[in-house]
């Protein structure tokens, strides 16, 4: 009952985010990266009122621009379906002075046991799937900072999803650049 609970949520959220974004003037998603096997991704801000300065979340969207439904694997879950990890999804984190950092999702020790599966979503033809991030959520394995606090200044970030299923083939599929500013 409750996985079927989440895939009717994830449902209603592709076709509620198809019908009121779909290629209308106002899809808040106006930029997206090139297509890879029918899929795009493209990545937005996040203005929440809670949200702080130096720790900026994100949407980003997956769009099915194809000919045919597709299965997305975005990472792992735990087997009780209570946390999601986007092992799949990296992003390139760029300064203005032209440092490039590639962060990974990273994942609690006590959610590092046997027993995930896979954190799959079904994409019909024409569909969006949307997630929320926190930069909080990624860390970055070149400095081994676990935590990250960006210092003022403008950045820009890619989202890379890392595609690899029997629908889609392997391959990197990336959204558009994105320039943010940390006030």
């Amino acid at each position: 009952m409750k996985n079927c609970l989440r895939w009717t949520i994830v449902v209603v959220i592709v076709l509620c985010g198809t019908l009121s974004w779909g290629n209308s003037p106002e899809d808040p998603f106006k930029t997206w990266g090139e297509p890879v096997g029918g899929l795009q991704v493209a990545v937005l801000p996040l203005q929440a009122a809670d949200q702080k300065e130096s720790n900026p979340q994100f949407f980003i969207a997956f769009k099915n621009t194809g000919s045919k439904d597709m299965m997305l694997n975005l990472g792992t879950m735990d087997t009780d379906e209570s946390q999601y990890h986007l092992t799949r999804v990296g992003i390139t984190l760029s300064a203005a002075q032209g440092e490039n950092d590639e962060l990974e999702f990273k994942i609690p020790a006590e959610d590092k046991r046997q027993g995930n599966k896979d954190y799959l979503v079904p994409l019909p033809v024409g569909a969006k799937y949307f997630i929320r991030i926190d930069l909080a959520q990624f860390w970055c394995p070149k400095t081994m900072e676990k935590s990250l606090k960006l210092k003022p200044g403008n950045y820009t970030i890619v989202i890379a999803y890392h595609a690899g299923t029997q629908e889609m083939p392997a391959g990197v599929v990336q959204s558009q650049k994105l320039e943010f500013n940390i006030p």
